[in-house]
């Protein structure tokens, strides 16, 4: 059940692994569907709040439940009487779960760049993209997701084109009618 919510929580939010397995109760506005992390928790060192919504929200309130009050301030407990007060790594099971469904060189942290991609393939814009997986400097988007760019820049150039064609299609078939 760790690893699954984990994974789900890694590719829903875009949210970093190291975030997510240290992600505390005390960060979580259930009533707003929000998770602030903390400046001293966060890569840039500037708060982070990542919107949550039902399905992360679903997770984490099954979580809260099945937790109680037994459960402590961490979401992902450790289970291992580690000197880490909540989990620390998935690499075992994230290595076996991609091993079962024949998928090679996976990472968690690939899982934040699947999140990009498909919000870069939905059309959204990459500012968009880098605010959402809060990058210091928008220059660290565009360089991981330059490939994907000039595909997109691709899809739209041929878009244009074709309307351009349509366009003249119709003026021809206009000055022909005309002519007639």
């Amino acid at each position: 059940p760790d690893l699954r919510d984990i994974v789900n929580l890694l590719i829903l939010t875009g949210a970093r692994s190291g975030n997510v397995f240290a992600m505390q109760w005390d960060e979580i506005d259930m009533d707003a569907g929000r998770w602030t992390i903390p400046p001293e928790k966060s890569k840039s060192g500037a708060a982070m709040t990542i919107p949550l919504l039902a399905e992360e929200m679903d997770i984490l309130r099954r979580r809260h439940k099945d937790q109680g009050r037994s459960g402590g301030q961490y979401v992902f407990p450790s289970r291992t009487g580690s000197r880490c007060p909540h989990i620390s790594t998935i690499k075992k099971g994230f290595n076996t779960l991609c091993a079962d469904a024949g998928i090679d060189r996976l990472t968690p942290h690939n899982l934040r760049r699947t999140f990009g991609t498909w919000m870069l393939n939905a059309g959204r814009s990459i500012e968009e993209v880098s605010a959402a997986l809060h990058h210091a400097n928008i220059a660290i988007t565009q360089q991981v997701y330059a490939e994907l760019l000039v595909d997109n820049v691709r899809a739209g150039i041929s878009s244009a084109r074709e309307r351009i064609a349509e366009e003249r299609k119709k003026a021809e078939e206009k000055t022909r009618q005309a002519a007639t």
